[in-house]
């Protein structure tokens, strides 16, 4: 790990040795004293372009708790898969049409199974998603995904 005074880890490397993979994680952006990314208030804005709408990925980490997000740039009242791949430990998928109000679909599975579900984009062509990592001890990596 590579540490910075005042800012924390910038630079994180694991090894997993059970599928002979490393993972660097590096910190390339930083918004000094504005709202930490990926909070409730302020998600992760992942946005499609015309030629990404029918596949939008994110490749990622969640902490020991939540990770939210928000998919902008889809179909608009369009159906959509959502999925959690690869991931290194357990957490779970929840994914709303609107701003984390109403639940549209959740997976709940155990140990680094899969997440998935469907569920309609809002008017806006926009998706709110939350990834759970509390069940994990040091969070987990993953692959998410929108896919028409």
């Amino acid at each position: 790990r590579d540490y910075v005074s005042g800012l924390g880890v910038v630079r994180d490397v694991e090894n997993i040795s059970a599928s002979s993979t490393t993972i660097t994680d590096t910190l390339t952006a930083y918004d000094f004293d504005g709202p930490a990314l990926g909070t409730l208030d302020n998600p992760i804005v992942v946005a499609a372009t015309p030629e990404t709408m029918s596949l939008v990925s994110y490749r990622g980490k969640v902490a020991a708790g939540p990770l939210y997000f928000k998919m902008t740039g889809l179909f608009t009242d369009n159906a959509y898969a959502i999925s959690l791949t690869g991931l290194s430990d357990n957490a779970d998928l929840y994914v709303y049409p609107d701003a984390f109000t109403t639940l549209g679909c959740s997976s709940t599975n155990t140990a680094t199974t899969d997440e998935s579900c469907n569920t309609n984009t809002s008017p806006a062509g926009e998706l709110f998603i939350k990834i759970d990592g509390s069940q994990t001890t040091d969070g987990a990596y993953f692959v998410l995904e929108a896919n028409t």
